[in-house]
């Protein structure tokens, strides 16, 4: 076999080493693997805006369990974990991943759900065994030993000659009350002259407060937001304290419905709000401030935002700050809101101001 070997120069040497090179190139590129596709981006996580619990108080008996049930929105959070706490375990004990409770000694305590950086939290009460002072589970409501009044129904007439609620001969004994949620409104005098009362929060179904629901009481809460109706002396001489807030909903605010809280620091009226009856805020000393966000001047009732007394005799305005919509205030000075009031003949308030921004 003859072996060809000849050396090529000029101008077929260079052809020949550009045809080699393009060669390797097109050997490389038919043995080098295709690269991956890009890696899909994640989804930004979505955080947790709301937990709420399906019961917000509630009573249970020693050694029993119960498990609480908390909704997380919105329903595409990305982690709607809920873990769990009691504020004291020495009366109820709860599982920190499942919610489920248990009752271990009498008292209460409160259990609190957390989901991100949002909270929520059930009042829990363990009752002592069933030492019923008055009433009773037949009847709707009972009144035990430890001074809770329990009412299972909210539905009753007048029973006695003292006053409407079946357990109003024990007003006085009353220190906490439970109302089963679901209520919707609170019945007149229900809690009328429960002066001892300190430990009750109205619960958020409620939306109709009847007249004198709260007269008189030791109650010191606030009330719900979706409240639509509060009757006509409903909270008068309660100790309801700091800053009242009207529930949206409101439109008329009834007779005397506040009159006497002198615990109140300020007030806010909410825009809806058209009319405001005799003596709603009557003798509501300490209040400072007062912020209406009704563009028109609701109608004002004789006696409202001042004080009156017989025993020595007052009749002099509360002095407090008005404040208002910014294009309104003169509005209101042209109205009731700006005019003159007592013995002393002084404005009724010290001044009425836009709402600051």
């Amino acid at each position: 076999m003859k072996t060809f070997n000849h050396t090529f120069t000029g101008a077929t040497a260079v052809r020949l080493s550009v045809c080699a090179a393009i060669a390797a190139v097109a050997l490389s590129s038919c043995t080098q693997e295709d690269p991956p596709p890009p890696a899909e981006k994640e989804p930004d996580p979505v955080a947790v805006t709301g937990l709420s619990l399906d019961k917000t108080v509630l009573g249970i008996a020693k050694e029993h369990s119960m498990i609480l049930t908390a909704t997380v929105l919105p329903e595409n959070a990305t982690d709607k974990s809920v873990s769990w706490a009691s504020n004291d375990e020495s009366i109820v004990t709860v599982d920190s991943a499942t919610g489920e409770m248990t009752a271990v000694d009498y008292g209460r305590a409160t259990i609190i759900a957390s989901a991100g950086d949002i909270t929520d939290s059930c009042r829990v009460y363990v009752n002592q065994p069933a030492v019923v002072v008055a009433g009773g589970s037949d009847l709707g409501w009972f009144l035990g030993a430890d001074s809770t009044l329990v009412i299972r129904v909210m539905s009753f007439t007048k029973t006695n000659t003292t006053g409407w609620s079946p357990w109003c001969d024990y007003v006085k004994a009353v220190k906490r009350a439970i109302i089963y949620r679901g209520t919707t409104s609170i019945l007149f005098y229900t809690f009328e002259g429960c002066s001892n009362l300190t430990d009750f929060v109205i619960p958020d179904t409620v939306t109709s407060i009847l007249d004198y629901a709260f007269a008189g009481s030791g109650f010191s809460g606030t009330i719900p937001a979706g409240v639509r109706h509060i009757g006509a002396y409903a909270f008068a001489g309660s100790r309801m304290t700091g800053n009242l807030v009207i529930p949206e909903a409101i439109t008329r605010i009834n007779e005397r419905t506040f009159s006497g809280c002198t615990g109140l620091t300020s007030i806010t009226i909410p825009s809806g709000v058209t009319d405001i009856r005799d003596s709603a805020f009557m003798n509501c000393d300490n209040v400072s401030s007062v912020t209406c966000y009704a563009t028109t001047p609701p109608s004002l009732g004789e006696m409202n935002f001042g004080i009156l007394r017989f025993s020595p005799y007052v009749e002099t305005s509360l002095g407090a700050k008005l404040y208002v919509p910014a294009g309104s205030v003169e509005a209101y000075k042209a109205t009731k809101w700006g005019r003159t009031w007592g013995l002393n003949d002084s404005p009724l308030f010290q001044s009425i101001e836009a709402i600051p921004e």
